[in-house]
């Protein structure tokens, strides 16, 4: 099939609408209230939407970095001999993707990053360093802990899942509105992110609720395939967040096309 321009795009208030049969579900980006340009006329939507995000290489070399931006928030009600972080989201992550896909996780753990807006640079300055020692890794992934007033949990299929979020950040040009050349904060890589993290909502079994766009790149101008994933939110159950992480391997693994191992 021809997937040329098979799209219409429509703004209501902060919400854009992309309707488009290319993917299993419609797409919904909610705008931060400082985005005020037509980025959308910058973005090659057919390419958002149909890009090949496969990982190439040995899967079994370092593929995936895992980072915190902001690893200090707790969820409530943490089991014994855990730390009710984000953390140990990260840590279940790493451990299904590694034993259902044989692929190659980095896990950079920091427990004493500070909770400043400068966080995101602090983070940067120890993902350059990891990228420049592990050349294989194709995907960075960013958790984070939302904010929030009570549970975002709910039902899907049967199971009791927390709500699961993307950020993207444009980088803004404060002059021109240009995309991604924002001067002291560029992106080079927002249409590949935005393909991501589009391409993950987009999946007819996606746990993904929310794509959120803001002006600041926040961790995402590090690799093209670049996720910073808000799992859950401070008012939500530790173990239902942990049942939560299967559903969002899965949805991972479509993207990048990963095939699961066979249990010998």
């Amino acid at each position: 099939m021809n997937f040329k321009k098979i799209f219409f795009i429509f703004r209501l208030l902060s919400t854009i609408f992309i309707i488009t049969p290319i993917l299993a579900k419609d797409i919904i980006y909610t705008l931060d209230s400082d985005i005020s340009q037509d980025w959308t006329l910058q973005i090659d939507i057919n390419k958002v939407l149909t890009e090949n995000l496969s990982l190439k290489g040995k899967i079994e070399d370092p593929k995936i970095l895992i980072i915190y931006s902001h690893p200090n928030k707790k969820y409530l009600n943490s089991k014994i001999g855990t730390t009710g972080t984000i953390i140990d989201i990260g840590y279940e992550l790493e451990y299904l993707l590694e034993k259902d896909y044989g692929v190659g996780v980095y896990h950079h753990i920091i427990t004493n990053q500070p909770a400043r807006y400068d966080a995101y640079e602090l983070i940067a300055q120890e993902v350059k360093k990891i990228l420049s020692y592990n050349p294989s890794i194709e995907v960075i992934i960013d958790l984070s802990i939302a904010d929030g007033l009570k549970s975002s949990s709910y039902m899907m299929h049967g199971q009791e899942i927390v709500d699961v979020s993307l950020v993207n950040g444009l980088s803004l040009n404060e002059h021109t509105g240009e995309l991604g050349i924002h001067s002291l904060f560029p992106n080079h890589y927002v249409q590949t992110n935005l393909a991501f993290s589009t391409q993950m909502y987009g999946l007819e079994d996606s746990i993904i609720s929310d794509i959120y766009i803001t002006d600041f790149r926040h961790s995402l101008h590090l690799t093209p395939k670049s996720l910073l994933v808000n799992f859950g939110n401070v008012q939500d159950d530790f173990d239902i967040v942990v049942d939560t992480v299967p559903l969002f391997v899965e949805n991972l693994a479509a993207i990048l096309e990963l095939e699961k191992q066979e249990i010998k």
